[in-house]
């Protein structure tokens, strides 16, 4: 296996590894560099740890979170997402903001993190179909809608994972 084959599935196999080096975010505290790598703090800790407890577990992943705001919570749900995307051929997500902004956000950050991964990751991994910021679809059958609490379509007409 190749030193880029044994990234490529150290990525898959490992999440917090994936998030640590291919997830670019913007930081709270604004700096000269701009993007950070995330690494997560130990509110995203907990939501990581739990996913991970129920997969262990051979139960469905379902979490809400019931939080203050600004710990990052959407920003670890879309690293998840994006892993996901990548790792599960045929994986199915949808996001929902509560509003306008905040759809627009979440968009932004899905963008952001697409744009700065890796060749090795991004290897086989196309987007198939990118009409709007809120529809993608990659070459490994993969898909993802953000979409905003309230409006009529939102979330209609397919089953997520």
């Amino acid at each position: 296996m190749t030193p880029r084959e044994q990234y490529v599935k150290r990525c898959e196999q490992d999440k917090r590894f994936f998030f640590q080096n291919e997830c670019w975010i913007r930081p709270k505290q604004k700096n000269a560099k701009g993007l950070v790598q995330l690494v997560p703090n130990p509110g995203q800790m907990m939501v990581l740890d739990k996913i991970e407890e129920l997969q262990r577990q051979g139960k469905p992943v379902r979490i809400l979170v019931l939080k203050a705001r600004q710990w990052g919570a959407s920003t670890i749900v879309q690293a998840i997402v994006m892993h996901r995307s990548r790792f599960m051929p045929f994986h199915d997500s949808l996001v929902i903001g509560n509003r306008d902004q905040t759809t627009k956000n979440l968009m932004s950050m899905n963008r952001r993190m697409y744009a700065n991964f890796s060749p090795a990751i991004l290897e086989g991994w196309d987007r198939k179909i990118s009409q709007t910021d809120r529809n993608y679809e990659w070459t490994n059958g993969s898909i993802l809608q953000i979409d905003t609490a309230g409006q009529p379509e939102a979330a209609r007409s397919s089953t997520r994972d």
